[in-house]
């Protein structure tokens, strides 16, 4: 989507100051290193000689670096997302918890292996004590 606005110098700062709020409501944070916001100037071709520009004439341009996959993001209303391939995927309350106990289980795999088989081992200890 295109707008062009018409917008002196403190409108700009304060559309500036509203992107940031708005950024830093979803959870986890989307970051100012992590976003930009361009007021490039429109310019009007007057005559054959070149282009001139417009007083206070701007497309505002709002760029958001690309996040990893895997990270589960919430918005301010509620909904919660998640970032697939190249498409963001809406997630309800039952598949963020899905999604959690996945990535916890695979992030602590290694340990569970290691201790399921301690359990087999202590199982096995006390069958010979009985």
């Amino acid at each position: 989507m295109i707008v062009v606005l018409s917008c002196a110098h403190k409108m700009r700062d304060a559309l500036r100051c509203s992107v940031d709020v708005l950024l830093k409501a979803f959870q986890p944070s989307v970051l100012p290193d992590n976003y930009t916001v361009s007021f490039v100037p429109v310019r009007l071709c007057e005559s054959t000689d070149g282009l001139s520009s417009t007083k206070n004439l701007y497309v505002v341009e709002i760029h958001i670096k690309r996040f990893a996959g895997g990270i589960i993001y919430c918005t301010p209303s509620g909904g919660c997302y998640i970032r697939k391939g190249t498409q963001d995927a809406e997630l309800t309350a039952q598949l963020v918890r899905d999604n959690t106990l996945r990535l916890e289980e695979q992030r602590y795999a290694s340990q569970i292996r290691s201790l399921k088989a301690d359990i087999a081992t202590l199982k096995r200890t006390r069958q010979l004590f009985k």
